[in-house]
């Protein structure tokens, strides 16, 4: 029986059908390999399962044991996401969904069809949140979504899709481009956000809590970024929005709302899960998130009684809530 369940799972791999529950430890070696490749210098190795189109899906980028970059499709994992509705959110959409059907407009002027977008403002807005919308609305049309942490890698990977799938839509993720760009430097990205390779059908999204770090040549270029978004508090209408699904019926809504004024996404998500989850007060959960997003913690604060986190008054040691 076992032996059966596995051929049936061997023949569907090699439709390009998912191999279905069974443990990775339990298949053969030999699983999926469909067929010869061919490398420059005339030597012949086996090849697992090919396609001649990626799933639509999100992807990190990756290098194997020889150096070489891979795609690895990802499942993010998280909180709900919770569809951000706001002016500015909208606006984006509105932009990109433009976008997306002007390609032949792009051509007949002869520009790549290309946009990039940059998302800044205080950790916590939802710049991640409003991300992954368009990631999931991408990869739901048929698209693709790289998500970059090394740009030089993320230019052959391009190049290679180009190669195979020249019209595959593609959204570049760039969380942090800060630092990336701190990591990597600047040309690659230049180089990508320009479009020298001549690769298009590509939208770039990056995100940085501190846009005065870029340099000018990446904020003040047009066709490199050219929209840029801050994402603010969230308004009224979004947070009433996002309290109305997450608390139970018995919370007074006016008074969450007068009482997390001016608080992030994050820090009014946070009350959420301390108060309703975790069954602190409103007020004292408040008091602290206004403390975290108005400071942070230092060596300095040794052998003082600054409170951080969600320890208890009494505790003779204090708890440091982690920055998201």
């Amino acid at each position: 029986m076992a032996n059966a369940k596995l051929e049936k799972m061997i023949q569907e791999a090699r439709k390009g059908i998912p191999k279905g529950d069974l443990p990775e430890h339990e298949l053969p070696p030999n699983f999926g390999i469909a067929q010869w490749g061919i490398r420059p210098d005339g030597v012949y190795l086996a090849q697992q399962d090919t396609r001649k189109t990626l799933p639509s899906g999100e992807y990190e980028i990756f290098y194997d044991g020889d150096g070489r970059v891979n795609l690895r499709e990802i499942r993010p994992a998280g909180d709900k996401l919770f569809a951000f509705k706001s002016g500015i959110a909208d606006s984006i959409f509105r932009e990109i969904t433009t976008f997306w059907s002007r390609k032949e407009a792009f051509e007949n002027a002869g520009f790549l069809h290309k946009r990039g977008m940059l998302l800044y403002g205080p950790a916590g807005t939802g710049k991640t949140s409003i991300v992954s919308q368009i990631s999931k609305h991408i990869v739901k049309n048929n698209g693709l979504v790289i998500h970059c942490g090394d740009p030089r890698a993320l230019e052959t990977i391009l190049g290679q899709i180009r190669a195979i799938e020249p019209e595959r839509p593609i959204v570049c993720i760039f969380e942090d481009i800060d630092a990336i760009i701190r990591h990597h430097g600047d040309e690659t990205i230049l180089q990508l956000l320009d479009g020298a390779n001549q690769i298009d059908n590509v939208l770039n999204m990056a995100t940085t809590n501190y846009p005065e770090r870029l340099d000018k040549r990446i904020v003040s270029r047009p066709r490199r970024f050219d929209r840029i978004y801050k994402i603010p508090a969230p308004e009224e209408s979004v947070k009433l929005e996002y309290l109305k699904m997450k608390l139970p019926k018995k919370e007074n809504l006016k008074t969450w709302m007068s009482k997390t004024s001016g608080l992030s996404f994050a820090a009014i998500s946070e009350a959420v899960i301390s108060v309703v989850c975790l069954g602190n007060s409103l007020d004292e959960t408040v008091k602290i998130l206004r403390g975290l997003e108005q400071g942070s913690p230092s060596s300095e604060d040794f052998g003082t009684n600054v409170p951080f986190g969600f320890g208890s008054p009494d505790d003779k040691c204090e708890s440091v809530s982690p920055r998201g």
